[in-house]
């Protein structure tokens, strides 16, 4: 059986219940592997990577709450990256868009 979602509490909660693995971030899964509720082994071969990105619009203001979370987002994932709760992330920072076309 094959499932998908973007929950991590479900995908977490699948595995729990005997329903299979799941690939997590390692930041998503600290705690439960600490306590011993999951157990977790890193993917090796092949690497694997993503990125993430926050996007917003150029057109128009943003709104201040808009704003506030994005802020929020930065300030928690710098955090877990510079306290090696993240330990596979990179900080790489963006100030400007540039259109490649």
């Amino acid at each position: 059986m094959q499932t998908k979602t973007n929950s991590m509490r479900v995908r977490k909660q699948l595995v729990l219940a005997g329903h299979g693995w799941t690939i997590l971030p390692g930041l998503g899964i600290a705690e439960d592997v600490a306590d011993g509720t999951l157990g977790a082994a890193p993917l090796c071969e092949p690497d694997v990577w993503r990125s993430i990105v926050l996007g917003t619009s150029r057109a128009g203001r943003t709104p201040p709450a808009v704003e506030a979370v994005a802020r929020e987002l930065i300030r928690q994932i710098t955090s877990a990256v510079r306290q090696e709760r993240w330990p596979s992330a990179q900080l790489h920072t963006r100030t400007a868009h540039t259109d490649d076309t």
